[in-house]
C-alpha cells in the first residue's frame, strides 16, 4: 500500500507544504551535514591525519629497512631470484 504522500513517485515534488515529520527529517539531515563539516574542517583533526599520516610513514620506512636486512626475506629474495632465472633458460631453450 502506497502512502499518499509518496504516490506521485520519488522524482516528481507535489505542490504541498512539508509535514512537520519531513521539515524534522531534513533539519536532522542538515546539522548532520553541518557537523561533518566542521568536524572535517577541525584544526585538531587535520592536526591529527598529518601526525598519523607522518607516522605510518616512519613506521612503512621502518619496517622496509628491517625486511632488507631480514636473512630470511634476503634467503627468499635469493630463491626467488634462481627460479626466475631457472625459468628464464627453461623458456629460451
Amino acid at each position: 500500500m502506497t502512502n499518499p504522500r509518496n504516490a506521485l513517485g520519488e522524482t516528481e515534488q507535489a505542490d504541498r507544504p512539508l509535514s512537520m515529520r519531513e521539515r524534522a527529517k531534513n533539519a536532522r539531515h542538515e546539522a548532520y551535514v553541518l557537523a561533518k563539516e566542521r568536524k572535517k574542517n577541525d584544526p585538531r583533526t587535520i592536526r591529527f591525519t598529518a601526525k598519523m599520516k607522518e607516522r605510518r610513514r616512519e613506521a612503512n620506512a621502518q619496517a622496509k629497512i628491517r625486511r632488507k636486512n631480514d636473512p630470511k626475506q634476503i634467503a627468499l629474495k635469493e630463491k626467488l631470484k634462481k627460479d626466475r632465472q631457472a625459468a628464464s633458460k627453461l623458456a629460451k631453450e
